[in-house]
């Protein structure tokens, strides 16, 4: 991808889903992690569809990425011992999954060259708790709609992973349990993966939403009148992107009401 291309999809990004970062007072060249008034939720619901639809991806992450429970570079995010972070109707979420989380938040904004500082903890601590809150609750309203999972779609993820492991059963355990996880672990995140993929496509229809040729063509010509003297590629070349981004945005918006109702009608108790 060319210099100008990858400068009009990142500037086409931040047009439509309007994500200030804040810049450091000290560092021009700086991101920190955008704060609560900021308005997260886009970055929110972006963060569970990576929690629950690539949830085998978190393990598959551990193998060439450990989980910060030893990383200086963060230390003070994850939680020590087993403990219960929230509750949502009932169900605790506790600090293995929590830990997970937040170490995947917090590898996805270092990624981005964005700066976490001690001051940002909190913040992330609440998105990643949010994060999980979410992920419950369209379970729960999975298991209310009585929606099976697929169970072939789950061994068929389970040998996606394992294959990374060359196959090889005891290295993927080994590498479960220096996150203080078991096989068992992994099946039930894997079960809860195929299950709301199947919510998010049967009840919210994620999978109905279509982006028209106007609509890419109507958000190519507001990103290149915002780009001013800036160059930018022809249509043709960034089409296949727009529409991808037009998608996700709908279906995160779709997401992000069916989630506002849970919540309305859900015991959600947080406990750090």
């Amino acid at each position: 991808m060319c210099q100008s291309l990858f400068l009009f999809v990142i500037m086409t990004y931040c047009l439509k889903l309007k994500l200030t970062f804040m810049t450091d007072s000290n560092n021009t060249n700086e991101q920190t992690i955008p704060k609560k008034s900021q308005k997260n939720t886009i970055i929110l619901v972006v963060i569970l569809i990576a929690l629950v639809l690539i949830a085998g991806g978190a393990y598959l992450y551990t193998k060439n990425k450990p989980l910060l429970n030893n990383a200086d570079s963060n230390s003070g995010l994850t939680l020590e011992g087993d403990a219960t972070v929230a509750k949502v109707n009932g169900t605790e979420i506790n600090s293995v999954d929590y830990n997970m989380a937040i170490t995947q938040l917090a590898n996805n904004y270092t990624s981005q060259g964005i700066t976490i500082s001690e001051a940002d903890h909190d913040t992330l601590k609440d998105q990643a708790v949010s994060a999980l809150v979410n992920k419950q609750l369209i379970i729960d309203a999975a298991h209310d709609a009585n929606i099976t999972p697929d169970n072939s779609k789950i061994e068929e993820n389970y040998q996606t992973i394992l294959e990374s492991y060359n196959n090889d059963e005891k290295s993927l355990t080994d590498a479960l349990a220096k996150s203080g996880l078991t096989k068992d672990d992994l099946m039930s995140d894997l079960k809860d993966e195929a299950l709301i993929d199947a919510y998010l496509k049967n009840v919210i229809g994620i999978d109905n939403v279509t982006v028209s040729d106007e609509e890419v063509a109507n958000y190519y010509d507001q990103a290149k009148e915002q780009a001013g003297d800036t160059e930018v590629p022809a249509l043709e070349e960034v089409a296949e992107l727009i529409k991808n981004q037009l998608l996700n945005e709908k279906q995160q918006t779709l997401i992000e009401a069916e989630l506002a109702k849970l919540k309305a009608n859900a015991d959600i108790e947080v406990l750090i």
